[in-house]
């Protein structure tokens, strides 16, 4: 499970829990990957994008090469909240050419794409991700970020449990 959810707020009670996993135990990266996830949830900022290329630079550590561009598109999306749509292009490109067989990519670059404004796309990158991840319809339901599409039927077909 991810430490945020997607909200735009920062929630205090997550942060504190991720500082004080990290300090308790700093050498596991779900504790910086959970302040990566709260970041690219909170308001835009030009430091966000900054805050958000440390992290990973932590993350480039203490995780397996295989995650980091998973975590590049998470600073895709920071940096399309931030309003730097060509550096979150870039970025997202530079991860797909990285692990281009990674289906977890599919969900990532479909929140980035959220922030973008492209829900086409996003939709499109949502169907791949539940065809090889069918378990996280019901997730995918509920998940804030992905709300503006609740009401599209075509985001109601792709989360519908099948018959």
């Amino acid at each position: 499970t991810h430490c945020a959810d997607g909200r735009v707020r920062r929630l205090p009670a997550q942060g504190l829990r991720c500082d004080t996993g990290r300090a308790r135990f700093p050498g596991d990266w779900r504790f910086t990957f959970c302040d990566l996830r709260i970041l690219a949830g909170s308001k835009a900022s030009k430091q966000n994008a900054d805050t958000a290329w440390s992290l990973v630079s932590a993350l480039e550590r203490l995780s397996s090469p295989a995650y980091v561009p998973r975590w590049h598109m998470i600073v895709a999306r920071v940096l399309g909240r931030s309003g730097m749509t060509d550096s979150a292009e870039a970025v997202i490109r530079q991860a797909r050419a990285a692990a281009p067989g990674d289906p977890e990519l599919d969900f990532y670059e479909a929140e980035a794409r959220m922030v973008l404004g492209d829900t086409d796309v996003a939709l499109q990158l949502l169907k791949r991700y539940l065809d090889s991840n069918p378990r996280f319809r019901a997730y995918l339901r509920v998940y804030p970020l992905f709300r503006p599409l609740w009401a599209d039927p075509r985001f109601q077909r792709l989360v519908a449990e099948p018959a």
